[in-house]
C-alpha cells in the first residue's frame, strides 16, 4: 500500500513554489525599474510589528537610562557637596592664613621702647584652660621671669618660668595675674587688671571719681620695673560701679589674639 506524503512535505513543497514565484516576480520587477506587486502588502504587515517592537526597545533603554542618570545625578551631588566643603575650609585656612601675616606686619612695625630690646619667639604650645603660652626662647636668648610678651596686636602676658631654651607665659587672661593698667583720659585713669577669661579682662580702678567710658584704650601704666608704660591691653566695653562700696571697674575687650597667637616678641 501506497503512503500518502506528509503535511509537512506539501507545506514545505507549497512555500518553495511561493518563494520561486515572488523571486521571479521580483525579477521581473527590478529589471522593468519598478517595485514587485508584493512589496506594498509585505510592508503594511511588517511595519506594526517593526513599530511595536521598536517603541519596546525605547521603552526598555529609558528604563535603563534612568536608574544611570539618577545614579549620575547622585553622584554629581555628592561631588559637589564634597567641593562646597573643600571650598569652605579653603576659605577658612585663608583667613587664618591672612590674619596670621597681619600680626607678622603689625610685630615688624611695633615701635622700639626707649632702653628696650625685644626677641622673637614662637608659639610652641599653648594651654587656654591654664592661661599659659610655652615660647621657643629662655634664659640663653636673655629672656628674664617678668618680661612682657606681645604679639602685633597688644599685651599677650607676662614671663613666669624660664628654662635655657624655652619659657613659660602667663596670659592676661589668667585670674592670678595682675597688672598696673590705665584707661587713656585726660587724666588718665589708673587701676589694677586682672584676667577672667581669654574674651574678657577686669580693670578696678582706684579712683572712683575718674571719668572712663566705653571703648577708651586701656594700656600698662608702667608702675612696674619688668613692664613699660603704654603697651596696648584692650579696650573697655561695659562699666560697673557700686557707690555702696565705692569700687568702680571696667569689662575689657583683649586686644591681643589669645587663642590663636602663634608669633610674639618678649620685650626685655
Amino acid at each position: 500500500m501506497r503512503r500518502r506524503p506528509s503535511r509537512d512535505w506539501l507545506w514545505l513543497l507549497a512555500l518553495l513554489a511561493l518563494s520561486g514565484l515572488l523571486g521571479s516576480a521580483q525579477r521581473s520587477a527590478a529589471a522593468g525599474g519598478s517595485q514587485p506587486w508584493f512589496a506594498g502588502a509585505v510592508r503594511s504587515a511588517l511595519i506594526p510589528v517593526a513599530g511595536a517592537i521598536a517603541n519596546l526597545l525605547d521603552a526598555r533603554d529609558a528604563y535603563l537610562f534612568s536608574f544611570v542618570s539618577a545614579g549620575e545625578v547622585r553622584r554629581l551631588r555628592a561631588e559637589n557637596a564634597r567641593l562646597r566643603l573643600a571650598a569652605a575650609l579653603y576659605e577658612e585656612r585663608l583667613a587664618e592664613l591672612a590674619g596670621e601675616v597681619d600680626s607678622l606686619r603689625r610685630l615688624m612695625r611695633l615701635p622700639k621702647l626707649p632702653g628696650r630690646s625685644r626677641v622673637a619667639a614662637d608659639v610652641v604650645a599653648s594651654f587656654p584652660s591654664e592661661n599659659r603660652l610655652l615660647l621657643s626662647v629662655g634664659g640663653n636668648d636673655g629672656v628674664r621671669q617678668g618680661m612682657p610678651v606681645v604679639d602685633g596686636n597688644a599685651l599677650v602676658g607676662v614671663v613666669r618660668d624660664v628654662s635655657p631654651n624655652s619659657c613659660t607665659v602667663e596670659m592676661v587672661s589668667s585670674p592670678s595675674l595682675r597688672i598696673g593698667a590705665m584707661a587713656l583720659r585726660n587724666p588718665p585713669a589708673a587701676g589694677l587688671l586682672r584676667g577672667e577669661s581669654p574674651t574678657k579682662l577686669i580693670l578696678e580702678f582706684l579712683d572712683f571719681n575718674v571719668p572712663v567710658g566705653n571703648n577708651d584704650l586701656v594700656v600698662t601704666s608702667g608702675y612696674s620695673e619688668r613692664i613699660p608704660r603704654g603697651i596696648p591691653i584692650g579696650r573697655i566695653f561695659q562699666l560697673e560701679e557700686s557707690r555702696e562700696f565705692g569700687s568702680r571697674r571696667s569689662q575689657v575687650f583683649p586686644l591681643a589674639n589669645l587663642g590663636t597667637v602663634r608669633e610674639v616678641w618678649v620685650l626685655q
